[in-house]
This record gives C-alpha cells, structure tokens and sequence, in this order.
C-alpha cells in the first residue's frame, strides 16, 4: 500500500534524537500539545486548535458536551500521528545499503531504469517502522524499507516497481491522519505493483504503464525535485502474506508448523534445520557490523551465512562487570559436567540468586539470599536434591560436586577446567576481593533450592530458567545465568528489557514453548507477533562464533541458546592454577 507525505522535505533537516526529546521534555501542557499537532497535521490545524482554545464554551454553542471525549481522542490520535511521521523520518534519513546486485540487474532490465540511487533499509530501525505502518514492506519514494531482514525476490520486485511508479507521477492514497496518504490493498497501483513483482520474479515482462494512462509503454513525465508534490509512500501491508499462505491451501498444519509459517511470512524470519531439530530466526542486517560478522568464511555454511554482516554473531566477551552473573555460570558449569557424569543427560543448567527482606534476629531489616540450581529434567534436578540432603548450606553442596567431579578434570575442556577451578578459588575459598561476587557470595551461607518435579509429567522439559523463577517468591530473582543463552520463549516470558540478555532462535517444539496457551494452531499467528515483538527489543536472535577443528568460522546455536563464552574462555588450554588464569 502506499502512504504519501505532506512534504518533499521528509527527513531533511531533523533534529537529532537527543535534541528532539530535550526540546519536547522542555514543554509541558498545552505547549507539548500544540507542538505535536504541528508536527504531525501543520501551522493551520495549530491556528485552529488556538482559536478554539480562545473561544468560551456556553449553552447551544455544541461544544461543551463534546470536550472531555474529544480531547481523549485527539491526544491518542495525535500521539500516534507523530511516532509514524517521526519514525518515517528517521529511517529515510537513515543511509541504507544499495540492491543486491542480482536483484538490480533483473530490475533494471525489467523496469528499463538505472536504479543505482535505490536505497534499502532492514535494520531496527526500518523494523519499526514499518511495525508502525503496520507493513511488511514498503517505498518511500527511492527508500525501499523492510519489516524483517530478509524478503523474498518477489516481494523485492513488488517494491521495485512502486519505485519505478512514484518516479513517475503521483499515486492513490487517503490521509490516514498523520499527513501521510495510505493507500488501500486493492487500488490499482497496488494491484499493478503485486502483478510486476511477480511477472518479473518469473522472468516474464511487466506492465510498465501508470493506472489510468494511455495504456502500455505510455511516455510519463518524471516529477521535478522541488515542486512542492507530496513525497510518495508505498507499503505491502502484513495481511498480504497471509493471504498468500491461505491461497497455497495445502495439508492442515501441526502447531510448529503454523507458527513457524506465520514467523517466516508474516515477519520475515528464516528458518533452520529439519522438523526434529528446526529452529527459526531472525538476524538483523547492519551497516556498522563487527568485522568478526563480516568474514567471508562464514559464508561456507547456511546457517553462519545467514547471519553474515549482522550484529548478532556474538563474540567472545568479558564478564568482569556482571560479577554475580559470572558466578552463577561457574556454578552452572560444575553442575552440568556433575550431572552428565551421572548420565543424567541434561539439555541446560541455569543456577540463579534471590532476595528476599526477612527481619533480622535484633529485630532490624535484613536481606536473606538463595541459590537456585536447575536443570530442565525432573530427573536430574532430583538427582541435585539428592546430593543436598544432608548438606549444611550451598558451600558444602557445591564443594561436593566439585570433589565428585575431580577424577574427570583431566578430560573437561579448558573452559569447563576454568570454571571449576575459579569456582574453588574465588567463591569457595579465602580470597581478597570476594565481596565483588555480592548475592552470589551471601547466597552461599544458606540453602540450596532445586526446583520441585513438574506436576504435570507433560510439562517435565519446561526450561531451567523459567522452573528457577516459578519457584522462587514473585520478582526476587536478581540475577540468573547458565550454561546456554535463555531461549526465544524464555526471553520473551523473563528478559525483555534486559540488555545483558540476548536472545537465541525460536524453537518452534511442543517442549520449548510449554506455558504458551497460544502454542495452538488457531493463535500461531499471535504467538508469532509476541515472539516478534519481543525479538525486536532484544536486537533480533543471536549466535555464538565458533572456530571447528579446521579451523573453519562457524556459528554455533546449541541446543538454541548456547552462552556467550568469556573473553578468556579460549586462552587456557590445559590445566593451569586459577590464579595464573585470572584474567578479569
């Protein structure tokens, strides 16, 4: 659909981000309210909105009934006009990436136009946008803006022709109440530009005339820069993709199926793998990637190349500044190698801190610190109870598993030595500088907390993270932190918000979504936009970059939520004492 601006000037000229907020957080009242009407409706919906101000409200004049209500609505009304106008103006003034040049050559042949100039946005940024417009793509008018970070050829092709049809003339739209003209799925434009873009994926010729003009290969003329025409915008809304899925009809879809359909076309994910181990993602392009990101021998695999030239190749990376985070890993690491010596066969561990205020024995408030351990097996965490009982407090419980765990050191990876042995020495034994590691270090005086079994033998799988702060008292969880990155799921249901959590892909499992009472097919399509959603405030999903015994790069998901490793993770490759290693 399209969208058409007010003005030619769209993103020219803006104030910085900074700048804009600064200037509105400075306004209060009717100031804030006139500034925003102006921004989003202009100088003379200001001029009335003053005259009506001016005027006395009085019996008859049809006003006074009206007033509460209808300022209620414009104020919403008014809100919403501005976040789309502002985040129109912020990706078009963004810089963008040029056409892929396979995609620009059949184009360019198709449309017969250079579109050399043609600019595409797919980052965060363009993301949002485009949720605002409610688009799965759309075209301003040389800006070619994406709802996801990838797009099919067609749909590239669709947008490519709206290009071609904005150079040439205006087109259909209505007001949609921030000044910009949206235009209707069915208009002619829209139905012209769907036909190209399919006919030129094809390889077939496309209808290179305007709606309503003289017909086939008609000369138009292109709009001059700075004649005051409004600027075109034209998007593909989110419910053509739908309608896509329905027209391909087809055998009925299992739950996984559904709503990795809906990620896929009606958000723009990717997904992975086959059905037993098929994860869904969603990287996000960025012109500023890390050079690790950019390596060309990532391209020698699907799933690293589809992450190739993202900010979501994760690196390894320092923990010196989450110390209690940092505990909890080592904590996790132990426990994990305890429980596969066991051949318990855990998929995670997580290990996490609570507090919880308690009065003290002089009567005074005091905080009273947990630790939580679990794994996502009723049989391995009972397997963790076990070892607790009879245990005084977490120290004693931990300084077992690492005794149990001694005779196999020899054989663990030098990450997993690591952990073990800074476990010893900085939160288990004597040292200066302790008390940086806070709740954690408390927690070690008191009791151990496995979670209890699943009452529901369906819901044994439910993931570490999530059986921790079921367990413990609402919101006292301070820290948690385990072997793998939380989930999709898990960051949606615990993380958002946080930055220190990043998510991993989607697993579209009956088990890695237990809790979701929209896991149905009926509400696939809602699962997925929470799922989206959330996925967009963590910085899209995330992989760890990792180096095979060829020395070959690779990305590397796990079980789908692999951790990020520790800067040092990679510098000790045998037994080394924990104080030579203490790199942090």
């Amino acid at each position: 659909m399209r969208a058409q601006d007010q003005e030619n000037d769209l993103g020219g000229n803006r104030r910085s981000k900074a700048g804009r907020g600064s200037a509105r957080s400075s306004l209060t009242g009717p100031a804030a309210g006139l500034l925003a009407l102006q921004r989003s409706a202009g100088n003379a919906a200001v001029t009335r909105a003053i005259e009506e101000q001016r005027h006395e409200h009085g019996p008859g004049c049809g006003h006074a009934d009206r007033s509460v209500q209808r300022a209620a609505e414009t104020d919403e009304a008014q809100q919403s006009a501005v976040q789309r106008r502002v985040s129109l103006a912020e990706v078009t003034g963004s810089g963008g990436t040029g056409l892929d040049p396979r995609i620009q050559a059949k184009a360019e042949q198709a449309y017969g136009m250079s579109l050399g100039h043609v600019r595409v946005h797919n980052d965060a940024t363009a993301q949002r946008a485009s949720a605002d417009f409610q688009a799965h793509a759309m075209t301003v008018g040389h800006h070619i803006v994406l709802g996801s970070s990838h797009v099919d050829d067609e749909t590239m092709f669709h947008e490519l022709d709206h290009v071609r049809q904005q150079s040439q003339g205006p087109v259909a739209g209505t007001d949609n109440g921030s000044g910009v003209k949206v235009s209707d799925p069915g208009d002619a434009f829209e139905r012209q530009s769907a036909t190209n873009g399919r006919l030129v994926a094809q390889g077939s010729a496309p209808d290179l005339s305007l709606p309503g003009s003289a017909g086939h290969g008609a000369p138009v003329q292109r709009v001059a820069a700075g004649t005051g025409e409004r600027q075109n915008v034209q998007r593909m809304p989110k419910e053509a993709t739908k309608s896509k899925a329905a027209a391909r009809g087809g055998k009925k879809a299992t739950v996984a199926q559904a709503i990795t359909r809906a990620l896929v076309q009606n958000h723009g994910w990717t997904e992975y793998g086959g059905q037993q181990n098929k994860t869904v993602h969603f990287p996000v392009a960025s012109d500023n990637a890390p050079a690790h990101a950019k390596s060309e021998g990532l391209k020698g695999a699907a799933l690293s190349a589809m992450y190739h030239g993202t900010d979501n190749i994760r690196k390894e990376r320092s923990f010196s500044a989450e110390r209690p985070e940092q505990a909890l890993r080592w904590i996790s690491t132990v426990t994990f190698n305890y429980l596969n010596d066991l051949r318990k066969q855990p998929e995670e561990v997580q290990a996490g801190v609570s507090g919880v205020q308690q009065e003290g024995p002089d009567g005074a408030a005091a905080m009273r610190y947990q630790l939580y351990i679990s794994s996502n097996k009723d049989g391995a965490n009972k397997a963790l109870s076990d070892l607790y009982e009879g245990k005084a407090n977490a120290k004693a419980f931990l300084s077992a598993i690492l005794e149990a765990g001694e005779p196999n050191l020899s054989s663990r990876t030098a990450r997993e030595q690591r952990h073990a042995q800074k476990l010893a020495s900085r939160l288990l034994g004597d040292r200066e500088g302790m008390e940086a590691y806070g709740a954690v270090l408390q927690a070690l005086g008191g009791s151990v907390s496995v979670p209890a079994k699943q009452e529901d033998a369906a819901t044994d799988g439910l993931h570490a993270e999530r059986r921790i702060v079921d367990s413990a008292p609402a919101g006292s969880v301070s820290a948690i932190a385990g072997v793998k990155r939380p989930c999709m799921v898990c960051y949606m249901e615990l993380f958002v918000g946080d930055d220190s959590k990043r998510p991993g892909p989607y697993w579209p499992s009956k088990a890695s979504n237990i809790g979701e009472s929209d896991y149905t097919v009926a509400n696939a399509d809602m699962l997925a936009l929470r799922i989206h959603t959330a996925a967009l405030r963590g910085g899209g999903t995330h992989v760890s970059l990792r180096v095979d015994c060829e020395g070959q790069e690779r990305v590397d998901t796990g079980y789908g939520s692999e951790s990020d490793s520790s800067a040092s993770d990679s510098e000790a490759p045998a037994l080394i004492p924990a104080e030579a290693m203490d790199l942090s």
